[in-house]
């Protein structure tokens, strides 16, 4: 809970401290995948294209398995098997996309205002407000540029970041189960939601 107020206060003085930042190209990115989102929400085809859509929009800049693995660590997931680890971090690309959907899709013509920031760390972050007819929200994004793209590695929901939200659910896991009973937990979770999803 400290390190996510730490990282909160860190945005939010950037945000107040700077006129401009570096890491504009993290803020093409994440416009490039919001609004082909965006354009695929809007299409008018059957649900399951329309998410399978916005899904491919956000694997060109959410980078699930750097965030995968800071979930669980790596030294945990370095002592599994391969097959294993591979397994997990499809479960947790699964996990991951569905969190970042039901926050997108809840907004119905939604605008988008952004802003590259560099937080005290040193890390780059882009700031992105939805803004509707009645409200707006903040959604931000932790990105890092690795050989010539630009990649989130954390999305951050009113404070929260998914990547901390998903360590605490999975270190609380693992003290009282195994690394096979977490990809059990989260094979049954990811087909309901496949299940869900389907026409």
């Amino acid at each position: 809970m400290r390190a996510r107020a730490e990282r909160a206060f860190a945005v939010a003085a950037a945000a107040a401290c700077l006129a401009a930042a570096p890491g504009a190209g993290g803020v093409q990115a994440i416009r490039a995948a919001l609004d082909e989102a965006q354009v695929a929400q809007a299409s008018g085809a059957a649900r399951p294209e329309r998410l399978a859509a916005v899904r491919e929009a956000a694997r060109r800049v959410v980078d699930t398995r750097t965030m995968g693995r800071a979930a669980i660590g790596s030294p945990v997931l370095d002592a599994q098997p391969r097959a294993a680890q591979e397994e997990y971090l499809r479960h947790f690309d699964v996990l991951i996309m569905r969190s970042w959907m039901q926050k997108l899709l809840l907004f119905k013509n939604p605008r988008f205002e952004f802003s590259a920031l560099r937080a005290s760390d040193g890390s780059d972050w882009v700031a992105t407000r939805i803004v509707t007819e009645h409200d707006s929200y903040r959604i931000d994004y932790a990105v890092e540029q690795r050989e010539g793209r630009w990649w989130a590695t954390d999305i951050v929901v009113e404070d929260l970041t998914l990547v901390e939200s998903y360590r605490s659910q999975i270190a609380s896991l693992l003290e009282t189960r195994s690394f096979d009973e977490l990809l059990a937990l989260m094979r049954r979770k990811t087909d309901r939601l496949r299940a869900r999803d389907a026409p």
